[in-house]
């Protein structure tokens, strides 16, 4: 079976898709499944999802991220109709599913994946479910909104993402309590701002506390500077970023995983924690953390990041059996329901169900360059949009852009 999946890709990009994109396409791959993939990129050579695929002989094509919408759009129909797949896996791209809706009359199956509890996702859904075939969600909570959106879509499924369940786990230390962040370093969603003070203020006031700090991500440098200011001489670190299939093995060092955001899908580094025996302390969102979270069974759920969350860290501080009696149930958790083998294998069976009789490719004539340059997409999507300039801008639009790379590569 042929699958062509679209995919993200920039210099230090560790999101949770990319991360998900790892474990289940190897998975696919070994079980006969051809997959092309689709890097909508940044035009930088370091592009580490790229290069990891690339290496392990799977198929890329870089379609650059800052083209117009229109030049996106053709790229991705000549591939499809070049390399047509049996499978189309749009993803979570509006520019994508646009070209999803100009080839649906071909007998390619359409697969939309919705990753996270925000208003761009559900808008996906208003704007493109009904060209889907499925419709896969990260969570419980996603699914359950999605099919309050699109109650008559027969083909609303959950999979989790799923993670590696590691032999050893986290043991709980005799003198000092290591507190762990790992993930994207962004003020909207992750709130990383907030998470650094509050590692500073519990390692300030708690003794035998000690905070790590891993990612990267646009305010990286908020991290640094409140560390320098408020650390005090207290045991923060930030300790860089780390490559995915490293995360567990410096997961095992600590005892406390920290994810303190305002939304989330399914936090995969969360499910790593979990499966490496880390009690976590989230905030009580409704995606991702109530669906692996059970308050006091197998992690915490704290409503602040300030006393709440202090009161939490001093709680396993001062309880080592509580803790460890949290630890066994969270590795548990993910071994039970939540394992990388059990959400591939949930994968393989729905597109196994997916596949059509016979591959026809794409039939119908090309789309007019003045049609495609028409489609505007929805405003929850402008951070995905860059329609085509007026024409007598173009020149100028195409040097501000040469000029731009051109610093980027002389002064970075």
């Amino acid at each position: 079976m042929k699958i062509t999946i679209c995919a993200y890709d920039a210099p230090g990009n560790i999101d949770g898709p990319s991360a998900w994109m790892k474990r289940l396409l190897p998975s696919l791959k070994s079980r006969g499944f051809h997959i092309r993939i689709i890097f909508f990129s940044d035009r930088s050579k370091s592009l580490p999802t790229y290069q990891y695929f690339a290496a392990n002989g799977f198929v890329c094509k870089k379609i650059y991220w800052d083209k117009f919408d229109h030049e996106k759009m053709v790229e991705l129909i000549d591939d499809l109709k070049q390399y047509p797949p049996d499978i189309f896996i749009p993803n979570y791209f509006p520019i994508a599913m646009e070209v999803a809706r100009l080839i649906k009359s071909s007998a390619i199956s359409i697969v939309m994946a919705l990753h996270n509890d925000n208003a761009f996702h559900y808008a996906l859904v208003k704007e493109y479910a009904e060209l889907c075939d499925a419709v896969v969600c990260v969570s419980k909570a996603i699914a359950e909104m999605t099919i309050q959106i699109i109650p008559a879509h027969k083909g609303v499924f959950t999979i989790p993402y799923g993670a590696p369940v590691p032999e050893k786990a986290a043991a709980y230390p005799d003198s000092v309590l290591k507190l762990v962040y790992a993930g994207r370093l962004n003020e909207h969603q992750k709130r990383i701002s907030d998470v650094t003070k509050a590692l500073c203020k519990a390692a300030a006031t708690i003794e035998g506390i000690e905070c790590s700090i891993y990612g990267s991500g646009q305010d990286l440098a908020n991290v640094k500077r409140i560390i320098a200011e408020e650390s005090n001489g207290v045991k923060v670190q930030y300790k860089g970023s780390l490559d995915s299939h490293l995360v567990q093995q410096h997961l095992l060092e600590n005892h406390i995983f920290v994810l303190l955001s305002d939304f989330e899908g399914i936090p995969i580094a969360l499910m790593e924690a979990m499966a490496c025996g880390l009690v976590p302390v989230c905030t009580n969102v409704k995606s991702g953390m109530t669906e692996l979270i059970t308050h006091k069974i197998n992690g915490l759920l704290v409503d602040d990041r300030s006393v709440a969350f202090l009161d939490a860290i001093k709680f396993l501080k001062e309880n080592p059996l509580e803790w460890q009696r949290m630890s066994d149930a969270a590795k548990e958790t993910i071994h039970s329901h939540y394992s990388e083998e059990l959400c591939n294998q949930k994968w393989f069976d729905l597109l196994q169900s997916l596949k059509p009789i016979t591959t026809t490719g794409i039939s119908q004539p090309a789309t007019p360059i003045v049609k495609l340059k028409s489609i505007r997409l929805r405003s929850e999507f402008l951070a995905h949009s860059n329609p085509a300039a007026p024409t007598i801008f173009i020149p100028v639009y195409r040097v501000k852009k040469w000029l731009g790379r051109l610093k980027r590569k002389f002064l970075s």
